[in-house]
């Protein structure tokens, strides 16, 4: 019952439009909803795609640190901060002493919008699987791909490293905006062509609506003009042709009774 009942004045409003507009309508939204659902799922396929290239990256990178966080070519003293800068890096690198000593990190260059990265012990299952895992910059509008490991010398401590998702958010962001717009553009267009092709498409209607208004007005001569093709509108032409010419005659032979009729009493 509470289907139907939200349902019914749209169709009601539907039954209410001429068959031209009640088939656009349908048409449309049928197509607006195919466009939407291929969008979102190529948006989705696009940015998972674009974050498993993230994690890959930051896999390539974090084999070697775990192996020896002194042995990447972007930095030669490593961790120490200070030929950080001489040495442009896309990557924020992030060291835990076991220790509990002060934290040593590097940011990407050009960020000045560092991540929240959480606390990492040995036994944290971030750090035990390798999973990647997500976090926020420290004003929630950055998000941060990271993957955690340790070192198994000379501290055991933990490390991290991370990308920014900026890129990737941009990316998927255009690719709506996109999307959106050529949707949009396509759904205008399909609107105007189908107008024009459903109106052409009920001519033949049309055509026999007239028809059936002048024999209504007294031409019973008229008859809906012959199509040449085999579809619905043709068989119904040729019934209605064949349904008239028996009105007519029915029409013809009452007249023609009604004359002798008349002559005869007049005689």
């Amino acid at each position: 019952m509470s289907v139907e009942r939200f349902t019914a004045p749209l169709v009601r409003k539907l039954e209410a439009m001429p068959l031209t507009w009640r088939l656009l309508v349908i048409l449309l939204t049928l197509l607006l909803a195919a466009l939407m659902a291929t969008s979102l799922t190529t948006a989705w396929l696009v940015q998972r795609d674009l974050k498993a290239n993230v994690d890959d990256q930051l896999r390539s990178v974090a084999v070697p640190i775990a192996e020896n966080p002194r042995s990447t070519a972007t930095n030669r003293d490593f961790f120490t901060g200070e030929s950080e800068r001489s040495d442009p890096t896309n990557y924020f690198f992030v060291r835990q002493p076991a220790d509990g000593s002060a934290w040593q990190y590097r940011l990407p260059t050009g960020e000045t919008n560092p991540p929240v990265v959480p606390v990492l012990s040995l036994d944290d299952p971030r750090v035990t699987s390798g999973q990647p895992f997500t976090v926020t910059s420290a004003d929630g509008r950055t998000h941060w791909r990271f993957i955690a490991g340790h070192y198994t010398s000379p501290d055991n401590s933990t490390f991290a490293v991370g990308m920014p998702m900026t890129g990737v958010n941009n990316i998927v962001k255009r690719f709506a905006i996109v999307t959106t717009l050529v949707g949009i553009a396509a759904l205008l267009t399909c609107g105007v062509l189908g107008w024009f092709a459903t109106r052409r498409a009920f001519r033949p209607l049309r055509r026999i609506e007239d028809t059936a208004a002048a024999i209504a007005a007294g031409d019973l001569s008229r008859r809906v003009p012959v199509r040449h093709s085999h579809d619905e509108v043709a068989s119904l032409s040729d019934s209605l042709n064949a349904m008239l010419g028996q009105v007519e005659r029915s029409f013809a032979l009452q007249e023609a009774s009604e004359t002798k009729m008349r002559q005869f009493v007049a005689d």
